[in-house]
């Protein structure tokens, strides 16, 4: 069922959750707080959702370390030439879906059901890989 909030002038919130043939009766509506005119909100309807272009930055539970690994995790990606910051719980915080890409490919790890610009699985013979660690791993 959709979610939309409606904003007053005041700066009150409304959340409501309704189908869409409700949603035209009710809108605008009245502020339950001031009973001011309130609009229905866009941007704020939609910062809950996850992945979509306004959610960045991104905190990935998929790509996390343990917390005694940020450091560690943060020199091998700088090898890769890529910076990134982790959160307290080990969570890197990504910028863009770009830098989702970056980190994940320079960390071994791909998006199997991704698309066009999402991490890619990389294309090494073991034989001629040179590192301890030839396994890729699925986001």
């Amino acid at each position: 069922m959709p979610y939309y909030i409606y904003t007053c002038k005041a700066g009150h919130e409304s959340e409501y959750f309704s189908s869409i043939d409700k949603y035209k009766k009710f809108r605008p509506c009245k502020c339950p707080g001031c009973k001011k005119r309130a609009e229905h909100s866009i941007a704020a309807t939609t910062k809950n959702f996850k992945h979509s272009a306004g959610t960045w930055p991104m905190h990935s539970e998929a790509m996390a370390v343990h917390p005694s690994q940020i450091r560690d995790q943060q020199k091998v990606l700088a090898k890769s030439g890529v910076k990134c910051d982790f959160d307290r719980e080990g969570r890197p915080i990504l910028t863009s879906q770009h830098h989702r890409k970056q980190v994940a490919e320079a960390m071994g790890l791909y998006d199997r059901n991704g698309g066009y610009g999402d991490p890619r699985r990389l294309n090494r013979s073991i034989e001629n890989d040179d590192s301890d660690s030839s396994c890729d791993f699925e986001l």
